[in-house]
């Protein structure tokens, strides 16, 4: 993300489009229950910790202001 704000080449897909993230060790933890489990083998999951994350808008705004780039910003086609 940092390199394409930098280059200015970040697009936007959807608006406001919220980002499920999930605390690392959460996520460890998801990783060894799943890998218990025999029939999980080829099965893909999801994993995140609430339904209040970031969007990616906000996201690459805070990634432009630490680094000191131009915020990237939403074309309407």
């Amino acid at each position: 993300l940092a390199a394409a704000i930098r280059d200015g080449k970040m697009t936007f897909w959807k608006r406001d489009l919220w980002l499920p993230w999930i605390y690392v060790d959460n996520l460890a933890d998801a990783c060894v229950a799943v890998a218990a489990v025999p029939d999980a083998l080829g099965q893909g999951y999801l994993a995140y910790d609430a339904d209040d994350g970031p969007t990616l808008q906000s996201v690459c705004a805070d990634i432009a202001r630490a680094t000191g780039c131009r915020r990237a910003t939403c074309q309407s086609r």
